[in-house]
């Protein structure tokens, strides 16, 4: 069995940037009923790492404005983690999908008309391009790829609702390593 792992930041987190783009997110969000310091704190954003080691491994998401990436991470204590336990043809097909989405674009269509109407990020393959994602998107297009989740679950969802989605099929999870620097979304 492998061991993917889901890692989530919401609104009130440290290494989140305060912007309107992340408080637009917050205030679309479903509804939860998670509280950080007295406040209701949705789930606005989400990566998904392939652990190497307890601490570090490759991890792959996108925020506004930038691509995909496929990088070399260590991940903090502010973060959410789900483990997902998979066998090793699902890891494989999902690992191999985000490596290959690296420098794919931000779906900004997809991401602002989110609450709605849900446009796909494929919608650039119409015009000879590459499919853009915004970050529960990637993650969920890579989760069907790897048939973790079903291929009729929609791809386009907001981050707590992915959070909703595998809770159910995952378990909590957690990482013992120190702060991995001055990076913000």
């Amino acid at each position: 069995m492998k061991e993917i792992i889901l890692c989530f930041l919401d609104i009130t987190s440290e290494a989140l940037e305060d912007n309107w783009l992340n408080r637009v997110a917050a205030a679309v969000a479903p509804t939860t009923n998670r509280k950080r310091n007295g406040k209701i704190a949705p789930i606005v954003h989400v990566e998904i790492w392939f652990r190497d080691t307890e601490a570090d491994g490759y991890a792959c998401s996108i925020c506004y404005g930038k691509t995909v990436h496929w990088h070399k991470k260590k991940f903090s204590r502010v973060w959410f983690f789900r483990s997902l336990w998979t066998d090793d043809a699902s890891y494989a097909k999902v690992k191999s999908f985000c490596m290959q989405q690296r420098g794919c674009k931000f779906n900004a269509l997809g991401f602002y008309l989110l609450p709605l109407m849900k446009i796909q990020g494929t919608w650039p393959t119409l015009f000879g391009f590459r499919s853009r994602y915004f970050c529960s998107e990637l993650v969920t297009t890579a989760l069907k790829h790897g048939e973790i989740l079903p291929k009729t679950q929609a791809s386009t969802i907001h981050p707590e609702a992915l959070f909703n989605l595998i809770a159910p099929i995952s378990s909590v999870s957690s990482i013992k390593s120190e702060n991995f620097g001055s990076i913000s979304y």
